[in-house]
Parts: structure tokens; sequence; C-alpha cells
């Protein structure tokens, strides 16, 4: 072995690192885009949470290093600004939290799902609850998930769906602190690998209005189409999103708008499925049935979503000039919004033809 220049080597590659240091001590928690688009979504569900005062937040990572960064700029601020305590547990170090006791693991899942672990009887003397907790996968080994209002991936590694298995089991958690899921095959179908459509059977809602928020979470962390099938008091409705693949990267998926039926008896006749050459043209013949616009001849599923989100947006404008025309009180003014009337009134039905 040639040590001397083993030894140069080795000494290249340190001043290479050191400067590589230097430069990312240079970053600040302010320059880091990801930490503070995290900040404005826990500032967003706090405003316009889920479920009316549900203020809890899970923040799940792959990584002890980025919960305990996460932890140091998130903690003290959400404390100041809106009177929320932030724990974290991982598997690395002992439990964290701004509350004044120190809690172990369990006492601190407690403090953040207070009912379902009867935080009165195990910790009746402490008045205050965790809202924010910041975790690894410690948390999904063996535990009843607390119930939280967002699962928020961070370090997620994949993006194709495949070795999801840690992500599928904590959002699964997450996803049955919302609504009630009758086995688990239900959920099962929500993180199958390969691309395919993927539908989800017998979701028993809790309540009979869900927010897309919630879809959209799932939407989001599965690179598949998916359809719903929500059940609420012995009435059935089928619901999805059209989503494609990204123009910009293959790998990835773009969730646009959603559509559904209206709640049916659950005892509905179903339509016999159609005959297609391949999934690709089942989803497509799925989704359409969804869309209250019809097709026109040769029109792409893409160019009918497009068509039907050009529509919604020309029918506010109408919805909002006709406002102002009612308001107007001038006689000239009220004769030109009956004009912009007119060619609104022109395109939108040119938008609904199917010629």
């Amino acid at each position: 072995m040639d040590l001397p220049s083993w030894k140069h080597e080795l000494q290249t590659d340190l001043v290479i690192i050191d400067a590589l240091l230097l430069e990312m001590h240079k970053i600040k928690p302010a320059d880091d885009a990801k930490l503070q688009h995290l900040k404005d979504q826990i500032t967003h569900k706090l405003a316009a949470p889920i479920n009316p005062g549900n203020k809890k937040i899970l923040i799940f990572t792959a990584f002890a290093d980025t919960a305990n960064y996460l932890y140091e700029h998130i903690a003290g601020s959400f404390l100041q600004s809106h009177q929320l305590h932030t724990g974290k547990v991982t598997g690395g170090d002992s439990p964290k939290s701004t509350l004044k006791t120190n809690y172990d693991f369990q006492s601190l899942l407690t403090l953040f799902s207070p009912r379902s672990k009867e935080k009165s009887s195990v910790l009746p003397n402490e008045p205050c609850e965790i809202d924010i907790l910041i975790g690894t996968d410690c948390i999904s080994e063996g535990q009843n998930q607390p119930v939280a209002n967002v699962c928020q991936l961070f370090n997620q590694a994949t993006e194709d769906g495949r070795n999801m298995q840690v992500y599928s089991d904590l959002l699964g958690k997450a996803i049955r602190s919302m609504m009630d899921v009758q086995e688990d095959k239900d959920l099962d179908s929500l993180f199958s690998g390969g691309r395919t459509t993927a539908l989800v059977n017998t979701i028993a809602l809790k309540t009979q209005e869900l927010s897309e928020d919630v879809l959209r979470c799932i939407d989001q962390a599965i690179p598949l189409p998916i359809f719903y099938q929500l059940t609420f008091a012995n009435r059935i409705k089928i619901k999805a999103a059209y989503k494609r693949p990204s123009d910009a990267d293959a790998g990835k998926w773009v969730t646009e708008s959603y559509f559904e039926t209206d709640w049916l008896p659950i005892e509905s006749s179903r339509a016999e499925l159609p005959v297609v050459l391949d999934l690709a043209g089942l989803y497509e013949h799925l989704l359409r049935s969804l869309i209250p616009l019809p097709p026109r001849a040769g029109e792409s599923l893409k160019t009918q979503v497009e068509r039907l989100s050009l529509l919604r947006t020309k029918q506010n404008e109408y919805r909002k000039l006709e406002t102002r025309l009612n308001n107007e009180k001038q006689f000239n003014r009220k004769v030109e919004l009956n004009a912009q009337l007119r060619v609104l009134q022109a395109a939108l039905e040119k938008l609904k033809s199917i010629a």
C-alpha cells in the first residue's frame, strides 16, 4: 500500500469536507425553504383544522437528527405565537417537550392523545397537553397511534410507492384517527407498490362531511389513482381526484380536482364494469362517470377536466358580475354589465356544448 499517497488523499478530502461544512453553516433556518413551508402548513392547519377545535399535529421523520432540528426551530416559536406545547420522541435519546415537567415516552403520547390514552386517569395533575408531536418510527412500534390532524412526512425514502412500509403504517394509523376503517384490507390497497388503480373499499366515516384535505393528504402520499368508497348512515358515495403523471417529472403525480357522486342508498344497484383493454382505460371510464360534464367526441380525459375547470371559473365570474349588476344604480353601467353577462353566457354555453 502506498501510505504517503493514501495520507495525501485523505488530507485532501478533509480540506474539501471542511470547506463544505463551512458553507453549510452559512445556511440559517430562515433560509431553509422546507422548514418555512412546514411552519406555514402548521399555521394554516391551526387556523382551519379538519375537525373543529382539533389542533393536534403529528410531524414524522425517518431520522432523529431531523426530529431534533425541527423541534429546535418549531417548539419555541409556536409556544410563543399560539401557546401550543410541542413534544419530541425518537429512539436515540430521551423524550423532550416544552412542558415544565420532564415526561417519559408513554406520558408524552398520553399528553398528545389525552382521550384515547385516558390522561384524566394517568396524569390528572397535568393541566396542559401536547399539540404538536415530532417523532420517528419509534412512535408506531406497538403503539395505539394518537389522534392527529395531519400527517407530515419528512425524508420519505421513495416517491414511487416502493419501500413505504413504515410510512404506510403511520399514514394508515393517521387515517384511522379520522375515519373508521372496517378491515385492514381497506387500507392495504392504498399502499400497493405497482402502478395500478387503487380502490379503497368501505371506509365508514364518523361524520357525513369529510374534508378534501384528508383525501388530498393520502393522494399526495400515494403516487397512484385512487377511488374512495365512503359510507355513512347506510348511504354510500364514490369520490376520486383526477391524478396524472407530472409533465415536468414523469416520476411524480399531480392531484387536481375531486369529483364525486351524490349520497346514495347503500343497497343501490351498481353498473357493470366496462370492457376495456387496460387499467388506464378502466380508470378513465370510472372517473368520467363522476365528472358532471359530458365528454365531447374524441376528447381526452385531461382536456375534459380542463374544460370543466374553465367552465367553473367562468361560472364564478358570471355570479360575481350578476352581483355587481344587482347592486349597480347607474343605467349606463347596467347596460355595460348586461353586455358582459351576455358574452359570458355565450362562453358558458360553448363550454357546456358536446359538439
